[in-house]
């Protein structure tokens, strides 16, 4: 699932600022032109310890909203939006091998069961947004969603490794919603858009396919319209 590595990008980023934390210094100095006193600050709030009682912290990586307890600050993966391609492609070839480009799938599509189906091919474009929230101190959003900007831009290799391509970056403020989140929140939102080819596949005994027209000829005892005539074919 692209959502498990986009998580785990941002963990294991997060984790290497935390083995040397001079590191996150370096970044904000060198990468951003602050000073040495304004990236010392950074590290300081970046290394307290929240469950020590210590308002501050590194960013929690979630799926999906925060609640009004948080965590904060953190960053939030979210899927804003997923779009398929209504035309399959290689939909009448038996196998995932009939599309242009398609030469890494060199064996037949095959069910759950291992037997070999009718594989359908088509592109879906991936939209999420990472939101970045703090609570309390707008700076904080400011040096996190840097952050966040050089943990992602870091990874488009990886994405393009595991079939992810043309991958999109974009970046706004967001207004916080009164009614669900606590007063003092700061969000800044990094959009991230790709595209990926996924391989499905028409296997036995998992729903009959609807076949024919539809034709409104009749209406059953329950009100309910008839027309559609499925078939196994």
């Amino acid at each position: 699932m692209i959502e498990r590595r986009i998580y785990t990008i941002l963990n294991a980023g997060i984790q290497w600022f935390q083995e040397d934390p001079r590191r996150l210094v370096r970044f904000f100095r060198e990468e951003h032109g602050l000073t040495e006193s304004e990236a010392e600050a950074i590290r300081t709030y970046f290394t307290r310890d929240p469950d020590a009682g210590q308002a501050g912290g590194p960013p929690t990586v979630i799926h999906s909203y925060p609640r009004q307890v948080g965590p904060f600050p953190c960053y939030a993966i979210v899927l804003s939006g997923d779009n398929a391609q209504g035309k399959f492609m290689g939909d009448d070839a038996g196998t995932a091998l009939s599309y242009e480009g398609a030469d890494d799938y060199e064996e037949p599509v095959r069910d759950l069961d291992g037997n070999e189906a009718q594989g359908l091919v088509h592109y879906v474009k991936y939209n999420f947004e990472i939101h970045c929230y703090v609570q309390h101190i707008p700076d904080v959003c400011l040096w996190y969603y840097h952050l966040l900007r050089f943990l992602i831009f870091r990874a488009v290799g990886s994405f393009h490794e595991a079939g992810y391509g043309n991958v999109e970056f974009g970046g706004r403020d967001l207004i916080p919603d009164a009614r669900y989140m606590p007063e003092n929140i700061w969000i800044r939102v990094l959009s991230l858009g790709m595209e990926a080819d996924e391989v499905a596949y028409e296997a036995k005994g998992m729903g009959a396919r609807m076949g024919g027209a539809f034709v409104a000829d009749g209406v059953t005892s329950e009100g309910i319209t008839k027309g559609i005539t499925p078939s196994t074919s």
